[in-house]
């Protein structure tokens, strides 16, 4: 007998959209930093305390809301962004689906003081955990301030999933940077404790770089191209200027919108193909334009992935304008000019005899004897509070290192899925359709009867018959590992009475990707932030010679 299908309830409805927009501190600061330059900021000011945790606020001087607006804007679809269906193929504004404000509101004690342009008065709203609690006039300079406290408080579950504060002030920074990198004629500043970690005065964008992404940014090129209704603008690195992985180098943006797309990140990987060494990233700066119907921008909640009409297309003109820029900045190869002979002058039309080399000797009857090359020698590199240095790879999944006079096995692979595991939390990311899983009529009742639990570990189950229990939604940074042997691994970490995350760590299968030694070093160092065991084993060379 099935249970009777009813409607959720407000609140339910309103923590279900929380948890698709809001997933840490830095999620607030996106949706409310897009907000502020969806309402025409010149400057834009984030403030905050404990990683966010304690406080967020942004204050803009944008064009400021009137009462009316202050209260529509927290309520859920409500948007000034769209009116027709046919407005969301033609989208500029960076937030236009309406749950941004309150679904922030509903996970935090919320307050929006606005004031428009030209007004006397100001609006300021009040709520908690999604309850309105006030609405008065104040006092208020034009523009907007919006400020989220003591964030998750009705929900300790996803408050402690929370990372330290020097992780969520990261992620805080990571999606400041990101923006601003995009929008160089806006100010931006962000504070935490009082320091300023952020300061981006308006300027050209090649300025912005250099303040925000370092010695790196000294000598990124510009680069242009458009071709039919495709633009392209941005900066590029020159083939010796490289980092580790994407995540800090590839800054990709479509219509103004910074996004995570694999069709981008691999143009501009085929672009830079046998100029920079294998798993490092140039650094760039790439703004996208395309007519709105040759993109989709609302595939993903935070809209932070994009799904383009005819991505080949697109593909092949990012690659090939990079291609360019880079092969105009790559050194011309050396050619030796050929001198015709002392003593003749070619005749128009016909090519200079080439100069005749001398006949080489003839061999001595002693042979040829070469020094032996000396051996490259071994570079090692410190593991930051480890005591340690990694010396290199084998093979594709172990690396090699030297602690305290012994050799240092450590099974990167392992480690490289026990991070993740650790790293896994609510909320988690919802697959395009369930995956229904088999399970013997015992092990469905306890996946059900553990739900909240594997939901705090982002990992979403319902009961879809006695006998299977469909899987909504993974781990983000298990998201790829299958849905059921995540499920599988839970139910057998809950008989045994083990943490999930950590079963998840020591049973999934490794990922397949092999990591190379700087790969190493940022998980070693992942692992000391999360308390993560490091899969290794130390090894006495002379007793393992017999030495």
């Amino acid at each position: 007998m099935s249970a009777a299908i009813r409607v959720l309830e407000d609140q339910v409805i309103d923590q279900i959209a929380a948890g698709e927009v809001v997933e840490r501190p830095a999620s607030v600061v996106k949706e409310l930093v897009e907000n502020a330059l969806d309402a025409g900021a010149g400057a834009v000011d984030v403030t905050l305390r404990e990683g966010g945790a304690a406080l967020i606020q942004v204050a803009d001087d944008g064009i400021g809301m009137d009462p009316q607006d202050a209260l529509m804007c927290v309520e859920r679809h409500a948007t000034s962004k769209i009116r027709e269906v046919e407005d969301l193929t033609q989208v500029q504004s960076f937030g236009f689906r309406g749950e941004a404000l309150p679904s922030i509101a509903a996970v935090s004690r919320f307050e929006l003081l606005t004031r428009p342009r030209g007004e006397d008065a100001g609006t300021r709203v009040r709520m908690a955990g999604g309850t309105l609690i006030d609405v008065r006039q104040a006092a208020a300079a034009p523009g907007t301030v919006v400020t989220a406290r003591d964030l998750f408080y009705g929900l300790p579950a996803r408050r402690a999933f929370l990372r330290t504060t020097a992780t969520e002030v990261g992620h805080c920074v990571q999606s400041v940077l990101r923006i601003a990198l995009g929008r160089p004629e806006v100010a931006f500043t962000l504070r935490h404790g009082g320091r300023r970690l952020v300061d981006a005065p308006v300027g050209e964008a090649a300025d912005r770089a250099r303040a925000l992404l370092g010695a790196d940014a000294r000598d990124l090129t510009p680069v242009a191209a458009q071709r039919d209704d495709l633009r392209l603008r941005g900066l590029v690195s020159p083939p010796g200027v490289h980092r580790a992985g994407g995540a800090g180098a590839l800054f990709l943006y479509v219509n103004g919108r910074w996004v995570r797309d694999l069709v981008l990140r691999r143009a501009v990987y085929q672009a830079y193909r046998d100029l920079v060494p294998k798993g490092r990233a140039p650094l760039v700066v790439l703004q996208l334009w395309i007519p709105g119907e040759g993109v989709d921008v609302n595939v993903h909640p935070t809209k932070a992935e994009v799904r383009f009409t005819d991505p080949n297309r697109v593909a092949a003109f990012v690659a090939g304008a990079l291609s360019d820029t880079v092969g105009r900045r790559a050194p011309p190869p050396h050619r030796v000019p050929v001198r015709p002979l002392e003593g003749s002058l070619p005749f128009a039309g016909v090519p200079a005899p080439e100069p005749r080399l001398p006949p080489l000797p003839p061999p001595a009857s002693a042979p040829l004897v070469v020094p032996p090359r000396p051996p490259a020698p071994v570079v090692a590199e410190p593991v930051s509070g480890l005591d340690a240095e990694l010396l290199g790879m084998v093979g594709t999944r172990y690396a090699v290192g030297r602690r305290a006079g012994l050799l240092w096995l450590v099974d990167a692979g392992r480690l490289a899925r026990r991070v993740q595991a650790a790293c896994a939390a609510a909320p988690g990311r919802r697959l395009l359709a369930p995956v229904v899983v088999r399970l013997a009529q015992e092990a469905a009742a306890l996946a059900q009867a553990h739900q909240e639990q594997f939901a705090a570990h982002g990992l979403d189950v319902s009961l879809f018959s006695a006998t299977e229990v469909a899987v909504r939604a993974v781990p983000p940074s298990l998201a790829g590992a299958a849905p059921e042997a995540l499920l599988t691994v839970a139910l057998q970490a809950i008989v045994a009475g083990t943490e999930v995350p950590s079963a998840w760590g020591e049973v999934l299968p490794v990922p397949a990707a092999a990591p190379d030694l700087l790969a190493v070093r940022t998980l070693l160092a992942e692992a000391a932030e999360y308390g993560v065991e490091v899969p290794s084993r130390t090894v006495d060379p002379a007793a393992a010679l017999g030495a």
